[in-house]
């Protein structure tokens, strides 16, 4: 099979080849007018309940096989909601070292249960396989599609995606190429995953290998609906969020929006923005790297780790669609991949044991992918070792692996399974076990000429070094290269089915000082993107206030967005400009920094100069109740209301929208917060009641809002002593501190409530408790979020505080003083 090596298709410089495929007036006009698109969601429906209570169980479950029980136990699910499982998995928190451990713990438990069900179910779809494709399923890079138990199969074998290219290749080379698409979606998946966008899912998935063959395997998710993106029969859905959040994606990809038939896409035109219920969700991740080669440019692709952090100009992954040649970008990383691999190369020759000390080849593999070095450079990789023995050997060896298993493919897999009949376009595959299968498939490895093959890998990879390559013949007929080349296949030692499974990665999400980079780079892009520069800063924030540094989140927005260039940019922002500060203004509301909040809410349209009855009217005459929760939150934490008309107009809103009904628990949250901090705290906590009994309605007593909410309470009672019960509010603490063991995702609730205690044994004079509660939340704290964290200070004063009561002055003075020394030189 024909192939081009890593140096042939040219290094030489290009001009901008997409310089004039991105019209900024006609895009302009575009985005402008994308609009929404209500997609139609029951939420009262036996799915999606199902779907949101397996959702809400998988948050708090220690294990992923609790859940798999309760959905099958107590939901009587028929099948695993993998989707829900993962959305869950890649929801939790991860800002301390406990988070990390534990969401990646249940990852690899859920990858591994998923791996598992597609092994088991791979040999039954490969046996029963029809030639006909099912006719609910489509796409561009399309092919033979199955759905089995809630999984979803694809096997790449739509040759025509080759274009041109079908032209250099026999039928079987074809199908071989085309197949790596499966294992393309696998790796853009993984990109938009490491991008760390929230409230921006994928489905889970892996990549299965087998007798040569890719099959790409996902969790099946029912009731999508197109938000962005062309449909089977070419019509175009533009769904502004969609859009947003597209951007947002392939802006941290390092990916160039452009122009194609007309619309106006972030990345390549077939990556698709659905909506699953109420859930955002991306598919068809086969084209996310741009193509290194013009002609085979759907199934040779960048590395994406020649993209992302390098500081190239973005890349358009369309360009050899629209303009028939590569663009800039990808000139200019094809340079920065020949840097790398002279490093590469340097480092194989001082350290050899990096890849010679197994025979599995698979280091040598990780090592080059890792830099953003394709396979498809092996051959150049060779001619640059040849002088050296050992090395060299471990390259050849894996060259000659994946050149064997490519002609077994084509010698005894294509005539099998996939070459038609003349009487019927059919296949065979019906009268053969998979294990009779593996059995001719090893004959057929024993059979082949170890000669042949050699020579043929050579020709594959483009060896230059003929002479070198010669002296590795002898050694390539060893068992250890058989074994390799059986478990290559996916065959066992036993000649039974061993199916390879490519999973994907669950990254941390962005570092801060990653993100801070990202917003820098933002920050220079033309003006009807600087949304996403808010964006950046908006998740920042959140970092930051993750980690418990406040003052270093409000500080980083007055440096960032209050500056005399975004102020006059203020005047032109779009509803995107205008959705990303109003996150902002959440994020320092949640700081307590009301001046930054103010500003950046004038920003937002939340003009002090309109009077509340004018402003609450506005609103209901619009009917926008999605909105309303979010305002009427905003306005009640600014304190920019006449609190009794305020509070009237909300009172009747909810006995009239059923919207806002759903939400009653978070309005009336609010308003308690709003009320706590005017100091009206009688009535705030009688709101924070409310909350708490409509929480409980909907969500549960075991929900992570009713828990939190409960807290609240017990926390606040101390603000009104005539009323406060102390016995009641320990003995509710001690349910919810119960429900929220120290170690599960409950452990900050489980904290506020040792505090909480705290309080309240201090103001009923029960000092050794105090202290106890207290010891009990700052080791918590320390052993969690760290020395330096603001929940760890917070804590350390409640200890004091109980020390200074039990008149311990030094221990108190000793406890602030460690706090002291740890925190503030973070801070400065």
């Amino acid at each position: 099979m024909e192939s081009r090596s890593f140096y042939s298709i040219g290094e030489t410089e290009c001009p901008d080849a997409d310089a004039d495929d991105f019209g900024v007036a006609d895009a302009s006009a575009f985005i402008d007018s994308l609009t929404s698109i209500e997609a139609q969601y029951d939420g009262n429906s036996p799915d999606a309940v199902q779907s949101a209570q397996i959702y809400e169980f998988a948050c708090q479950a220690n294990t992923i096989a609790e859940c798999i029980e309760f959905a099958k136990n107590t939901l009587g699910m028929q099948y695993v909601p993998w989707n829900e499982l993962f959305m869950a998995v890649v929801s939790l928190p991860a800002v301390s070292a406990f988070d990390k451990g534990q969401r990646q713990r249940l990852f690899i438990e859920l990858q591994t249960l998923f791996a598992d069900a597609v092994t088991r179910l791979v040999p039954v779809i490969v046996e029963t396989w029809t030639n006909e494709k099912d006719s609910q399923f489509g796409g561009h890079a399309s092919g033979r599609k199955q759905c089995l138990e809630n999984i979803f199969f694809k096997l790449c074998d739509e040759v025509s995606i080759l274009g041109s290219a079908q032209n250099d290749l026999d039928p079987a080379d074809q199908l071989y190429e085309v197949m790596k698409c499966a294992s393309h979606e696998v790796t853009g998946l993984n990109m938009v995953l490491g991008a760390g966008v929230r409230d921006v899912f994928v489905p889970l998935s892996c990549c299965v290998k087998l007798f040569g063959m890719r099959i790409y395997a996902s969790a099946y998710a029912k009731d999508m609906h197109l938000m962005y993106g062309f449909d089977k029969a070419k019509k175009f859905y533009g769904d502004r969020k969609a859009f947003d959040a597209l951007s947002q994606v392939c802006g941290r990809l390092n990916l160039k929006p452009h122009l194609y038939s007309g619309k106006v896409f972030p990345g390549p035109f077939d990556l698709n923005a659905v909506k699953v219920r109420d859930k955002l969700f991306l598919l068809d991740f086969a084209r996310i790297a741009p193509p290194d080669d013009p002609i085979f440019y759907a199934t040779r692709l960048l590395r994406p780790e020649l993209l992302v952090g390098s500081g190239i100009h973005p890349c358009n992954p369309d360009a050899v669609l629209t303009s028939k040649r590569l663009c800039a970008g990808v000139h200019e990383a094809r340079r920065r991949r020949s840097r790398v691999f002279q490093d590469l190369v340097m480092l194989f020759i001082h350290e050899p044991a990096l890849i010679c000390n197994t025979d599995s080849g698979a280091q040598l593999v990780r090592a080059m992918h890792q830099r953003g070095i394709n396979l498809r450079s092996l051959g150049e990789l060779f001619d640059r070792l040849a002088d050296h023995a050992s090395i060299a050997e471990c390259v050849a060896r894996e060259m000659f692996v994946r050149a064997a298993a490519g002609v077994v493919f084509r010698t005894c897999v294509y005539p099998l399974l996939f070459r038609p009949s003349k009487a019927k376009r059919s296949r065979s595959t019906s009268v053969l076990s998979l294990n009779q299968l593996c059995e001719r498939v090893h004959s057929c490895v024993l059979s082949q000429n170890i000669a042949d093959i050699h020579h043929q890998a050579a020709k594959i990879y483009r060896v230059q070094r003929l002479d070198h390559w010669q002296l590795h013949l002898d050694r390539m007929n060893s068992p250890a290269v058989l074994n390799r080349l059986l478990e290559h296949l996916g065959i066992n030692e036993a000649l039974q089915p061993s199916p390879r499974v490519k999973s994907i990665l669950l990254p941390d999400p962005p570092s801060i000082e990653a993100l801070h980079l990202i917003a820098a780079g933002q920050r220079n892009q033309p003006q009807s993107r600087i949304w996403m520069f808010i964006s950046t800063v908006v998740e920042v924030c959140r970092s930051f206030i993750a980690e418990g540094r406040v003052a270093a989140a409000v500080e980083y927005v007055r440096k960032n967005l209050l500056t005399q260039d975004m102020f006059l940019l203020s005047a032109k922002f779009g509803s995107s400009s205008f959705a990303a500060l109003e996150a902002v203004v959440d994020c320092m509301i949640e700081c307590e920094a009301p001046d930054v909040a103010l500003t950046v809410a004038s920003w937002c349209g939340l003009d002090p100069s309109i009077s509340t009855p004018e402003w609450v009217q506005g609103i209901e005459n619009s009917m926008d109740w999605t909105n309303y929760f979010a305002w009427v939150r905003r306005a009640l934490l600014l304190r920019r209301f006449d609190a009794d008309v305020l509070l009237s107009a909300v009172k009747q809103s909810m006995a009239i929208a059923p919207d806002l009904r759903s939400q009653a628990h978070k309005l009336t949250g609010a308003i308690a917060d709003a009320l706590h901090s005017i100091g009206n705290y009688r009535e705030s906590n009688s709101w924070l009641q409310q909350s708490l009994e409509s929480a409980l309605a909907v969500l549960g007593p075991d929900h992570p809002s009713v828990l939190s909410l409960t807290c609240k309470l017990s926390e606040r009672s101390i603000f009104t002593p005539v009323e406060l019960n102390p016995n009641l509010q320990l003995s509710q603490l001690g349910l919810v501190m119960e429900r929220a063991r120290p170690l599960s995702p409950y452990h900050r609730v489980f904290i506020r409530c040792a505090e909480a205690k705290a309080q309240i044994h201090l103001y009923a004079g029960r000092y050794h408790d105090a202290e106890h509660c207290a010891r009990e939340a700052a080791d918590l704290t320390l052993q969690i979020f760290g020395r330096t964290s603001q929940q760890r200070v917070q804590s350390c004063v409640t200890l004091s505080r109980s020390l200074l009561a039990l008149g311990r002055m030094k221990d108190a003075s000793y406890v602030m003083r460690s706090v002291l020394r740890e925190y503030l030189p973070s801070e400065a």
